[in-house]
């Protein structure tokens, strides 16, 4: 853990050195505030400031543990993800009573997912996605925490939109718009985040 410790302020540092210009930057001091609220468990999870435990890894990437990084196959930035849909069809797979996923693709990636020691892995609600995304500010520092996350399509959450069934809410984890919520058809294909409890 140290030694990952000790990687995670070289990288703060060489972060804040490239990046000084980018008005969403954040100092290195800032930065390892931000940090200190996430427990990197050294076994491919990190667990929250309100003790929620997150995949480290986008769904279909593979933890290294040698490395503590997200790898896998695949070209470009992905490392392997894999991009799913909601539902296979739009707006049936909801419980109407909470709006929420409680079947389909997305829903049972995390929900038949074994890894950590756990079984109990989710999709994440709406507010808990876009919470993480707050709680690091910014990519860079987000990719400190949860490495090789990839940028080229939105990450879904289990809630759907109270206006429209046939939508679920994502959030945004690349640089442009990070953090922010969208709706999209069920059945469009994105990535996904596991969390538990």
């Amino acid at each position: 853990m140290k030694y990952i410790n000790i990687l995670l302020l070289i990288s703060i540092v060489v972060l804040s050195d490239c990046t000084k210009n980018d008005k969403n930057s954040v100092d290195p001091a800032t930065a390892l505030t931000l940090l200190s609220n996430f427990k990197d468990n050294g076994n491919g999870t990190v667990t929250d400031a309100n003790g929620k435990i997150w995949m480290k890894c986008t769904y279909g990437q593979v933890w290294d543990s040698a490395t503590n990084l997200c790898t896998g196959t695949g070209g470009g930035t992905t490392y392997g993800a894999q991009s799913l849909a909601a539902c296979t069809t739009a707006g049936l797979c909801y419980d109407s009573s909470t709006l929420t996923l409680n079947s389909g693709p997305a829903f049972d990636a995390c929900n038949n997912l074994s890894f950590g020691g756990y079984t109990d892995w989710r999709l994440p609600t709406r507010y808990e996605l876009a919470g993480l995304a707050q709680a690091l500010v910014n990519r860079d520092t987000f990719l400190l925490s949860f490495p090789n996350t990839p940028d080229d399509k939105f990450f879904w959450t289990s809630t759907v939109s109270e206006s429209d069934q046939k939508l679920a809410y994502s959030v945004n984890f690349a640089d442009t718009d990070f953090g922010k919520e969208f709706t999209r058809t069920t059945t469009t294909v994105q990535y996904v985040r596991c969390i538990r409890p």
